[in-house]
C-alpha cells in the first residue's frame, strides 16, 4: 500500500488515492463518510501526517460526529420538507419532520430513507386534491 493521504472520517480508515477512497465511503457508509486529505483541516479539527494510524478519535465523540454527517447530508432534502410542510400547522410540521428525520438517521440508507418519506409526504397531500378534481 501506498503512502496514505486520505482519511474516512466515519471509520479513520487510510488510503493513498482518493478514488478508492470515495468508492470506501459510498459502499460502507451510504455516502455519508467525508473523505479528508491527510494534513488537511476539516470542521475545525487536523488531521496530521503524523499518527494518522492511531486509533483515537479525530472528534471528540464518535457518535456525534457520525450523527452531525448524516444530519448534514440530510439539509436539502428536510428543507424541501418543509417547504412542502408549509400549509400544516407547526404542531403537526415538527411531529412529522421529527418522525421523518428519526426515521431517516436509523435506517442503513438515510437518504433514501428521507427520499421515500418526502414522496409520501407529497402524495398524502395532492391526493386529496386529485380526489377533489375528479368529484367536479
Amino acid at each position: 500500500m501506498g503512502k496514505p493521504n486520505y482519511v474516512c472520517s466515519v471509520c479513520k480508515k487510510n488510503f493513498s488515492r482518493k478514488s478508492n477512497a470515495n468508492r470506501h465511503s459510498l459502499s460502507q457508509h451510504q455516502g455519508l463518510a467525508q473523505i479528508i486529505p491527510v494534513g488537511g483541516r476539516e470542521n475545525g479539527f487536523w488531521f496530521p501526517k503524523a499518527n494518522y494510524n492511531s486509533n483515537r478519535s479525530f472528534y471528540e465523540d464518535p457518535k456525534k460526529a457520525r450523527l452531525f454527517d448524516i444530519l448534514e447530508k440530510l439539509v436539502p432534502r428536510f428543507e424541501e420538507m418543509e417547504k412542502v410542510l408549509s400549509n400544516y400547522s407547526s404542531e403537526d410540521k415538527q411531529e412529522i419532520s421529527g418522525l421523518v428525520i428519526i426515521q431517516a438517521i436509523s435506517s442503513p440508507d438515510p437518504i433514501l430513507s428521507i427520499n421515500r418519506s418526502l414522496d409520501v409526504i407529497r402524495k398524502g397531500r395532492l391526493v386529496p386534491k386529485m380526489i377533489n378534481c375528479v368529484a367536479l
